[in-house]
């Protein structure tokens, strides 16, 4: 389970506790030390970071600090929860950046600490990056087929690629907002690794969004003048596929 918990952002430190407090029950900071023959200081700041995500909880008994990990069954919720509010905050904040990052239009990538943008500034360009990455890779999306697919040259275009695939047989999976483009696009699916589950409105995720082994390709959603960009970071990439993963298995 640890590289589940990882990428719901706990830290390794966070799991060892989380993982200590729900096998062991209720404990002391500087008990779970000992147990984990940790420093206390350490285990302290875990714990912090712990009941920050809502997923400890502490209660003084006695003059000490009891803590305990909040019932098992509300802890995927509670990741999601926490997620979905990181998911919007990084939402507003991208609308912020948007008109900031106008006077850098004229660069093509940029280095952001450990992220690497690149833009995508044109439907071909984008067409050709989505071939380049999935006709060859595993991967998986969410987008609206409605939107997406526009035009006569653009439903070619996807065509062509559902028998590259339906060929090379990668592993795909896709959530698709609900229409007559939708069921279109499933009739032409004949790649045996290639699962669809649908959701009936886009307005609950972040769509046309499309997650590789370290990067994540973003649509903005502009019809007949494609616009994206390309974030390579192998943490993000982590992050996005779990909320991706924790979508997928709600809609099973």
């Amino acid at each position: 389970m640890r590289d589940e918990f990882i990428a719901c952002g706990l830290n390794d430190r966070e799991y060892q506790v989380l993982m200590h407090l729900l096998s062991a029950g209720p404990r002391t900071a500087g008990s779970v030390a000992r147990s984990l023959k940790a420093k206390r200081p350490t285990i302290y700041s875990a714990l912090e970071g712990l009941e920050k995500q809502g997923l400890v909880e502490a209660q003084k008994k006695k003059g000490a600090a009891i803590f305990a990990a909040i019932p098992v069954e509300d802890l995927t919720k509670v990741m999601l929860e926490n997620a979905r509010e990181k998911l919007n905050r990084v939402e507003g904040a991208t609308q912020l950046l948007k008109p900031r990052l106008a006077r850098f239009s004229n660069k093509r990538s940029a280095q952001v600490g450990t992220f690497e943008v690149s833009q995508i500034e044109s439907t071909l360009e984008y067409l050709l990056l989505l071939k380049k990455h999935l006709v060859l890779e595993n991967y998986c999306a969410i987008w609206n087929p409605q939107v997406a697919i526009y035009s006569e040259n653009v439903r070619s275009s996807v065509s062509q690629f559902l028998k590259e695939t339906g060929k090379r047989q990668n592993h795909i999976r896709d959530i698709l907002v609900k229409g007559s483009e939708c069921e279109w696009y499933c009739e032409q699916i004949t790649n045996k690794n290639h699962q669809v589950r649908k959701i009936e409105d886009s307005s609950e995720v972040l769509a046309d969004l499309i997650i590789l082994a370290d990067s994540v390709i973003v649509s903005l959603n502009v019809p007949e003048h494609e616009r994206a960009i390309k974030i390579k970071n192998q943490e993000y990439a982590s992050f996005m596929l779990w909320f991706f993963n924790s979508l997928w298995k709600k809609l099973k």
